[in-house]
């Protein structure tokens, strides 16, 4: 088109400039202005991508304080408005406040700051926490108080070979012995000053056994016993000797004093009580959320007395507890124990130690506020450990006012 022109038509280039800034002159508004607006919409989406995560931050510090038993919430205050000025968007951050104190009158689960954040108080409790309570590993808080009522059955199994004489002819047959042991016991405890703990137990016990000869798998004879009592109180005193830092655990010492008080025969059945002694236990835990890493070790040793006592137990205990949800834990133990033999007068009885081992797997819930459920179930590994056994607790929590 301009091949035989050498220069540009001054009217052609008046037109091409107006189409270019006939957009700016008909908007009526002046560049400047449209880029402020444009930096005030930011700032507003910035404000609001803020308070969200100062929401979150208020309600993952308040979950933290309840499960440490902190008596103080935690607020964020809000950022200021941002600026003017578009640099001033980039350093907007959120404070933190002095903690301030939670009103005795406040609604359960709100927390303070007055921000309308509610705290679910059931998963505060957390399960897992719990359960590490009834596991020895963790201890109340001052002033709290926990009834543990609770029931426990075992079904012991044994056969061995024997002969069985029917008229004038003898046989090869076998002993069939059958155990059902019924455990229901009462615990309390209360949380005191100095990381400490005390503990009661009343345990109480129902056995029915039965004795029976069988040939070729036909029983020939029966013999049934049944008898009952109060088992031994408990008295006991726990202590925090370590908090968890790092590689170090958290570690709870247990010292327990054995009554003697139970009865150890009742209807020609041994029931195993009456005799004093003392029990130590060490427990501790680590915590690797939503993993807990268990382990625990005791020892029991009964007084010399008369009659039948009870050799010496050693236990051993390792497992992991997992935290399904704020309200639901499961938990899975190996837990092993020997037992020296029974001694009469100071003499031995041979054949009387034991060896168990089982493997328990138990599941908690929170049902309320301070109402918890757990069962269990074990499996045993040895001859001498239970075939099965199961149980049932309700802990029930509550403050001393």
């Amino acid at each position: 088109m301009f091949s035989n022109s050498r220069f540009l038509n001054p009217s052609a280039v008046m037109l091409a400039v107006a189409m270019l800034l006939a957009p700016a002159l008909c908007s009526g508004a002046p560049p400047q202005q449209s880029e402020d607006v444009t930096v005030q919409m930011l700032q507003k989406e910035l404000a609001k991508r803020d308070a969200v995560i100062i929401n979150l931050l208020n309600r993952v510090k308040a979950l933290e304080a309840e499960r440490d038993g902190a008596s103080k919430s935690v607020e964020i205050e809000t950022a200021a408005t941002p600026a003017k000025k578009p640099e001033a968007v980039a350093s907007t951050t959120a404070r933190a406040s002095a903690p301030a104190s939670v009103p005795a009158s406040a609604p359960a689960g709100q927390a303070a700051g007055g921000g309308g954040l509610k705290i679910d108080a059931l998963a505060a409790e957390r399960a897992l926490e719990r359960s590490l309570v009834q596991e020895g590993a963790r201890l109340l808080r001052p002033g709290q108080i926990e009834v543990y009522p609770g029931f426990t059955f075992s079904r012991y199994e044994s056969d061995f070979p024997t002969t069985v004489t029917s008229g004038n002819d003898t046989f090869i047959g076998e002993v069939r012995s059958t155990l059902n042991v019924y455990d229901p016991r009462a615990d309390i405890r209360m949380g005191l000053p100095f990381n400490s703990q005390l503990e009661i137990g009343l345990p109480s016990r129902v056995i029915n056994s039965g004795l029976g000869t069988a040939v070729g798998g036909a029983v020939q004879s029966v013999n049934e016993q049944s008898g009952s009592g109060f088992g031994d109180l408990q008295i006991g005193l726990a202590a925090l000797l370590a908090r968890e830092k790092r590689w170090r655990p958290n570690a709870v010492g247990r010292l327990v004093w054995l009554t003697g008080t139970g009865s150890a025969i009742n209807n020609g059945v041994f029931l195993g009580g009456g005799n004093s002694g003392l029990a130590t236990q060490l427990s501790a835990y680590w915590r690797r959320d939503p993993v807990v890493f268990l382990t625990s070790g005791s020892y029991a040793h009964y007084f010399e007395g008369s009659g039948i006592r009870p050799g010496d137990n050693i236990g051993f205990s390792q497992g992991v507890a997992l935290a399904v949800s704020p309200e639901t834990a499961l938990i899975f133990s190996l837990d092993q124990s020997y037992m020296k033999a029974f001694k009469r007068n100071g003499a031995e009885l041979p054949g009387t130690d034991r060896l168990s081992s089982v493997f328990n797997f138990s599941t908690s819930t929170i049902l309320g506020r301070g109402l918890f459920l757990r069962l269990s179930a074990g499996v045993g590994l040895t001859r001498d450990s239970p075939r099965y056994q199961f149980g049932v607790s309700l802990p029930f929590r509550f403050r001393l006012r």
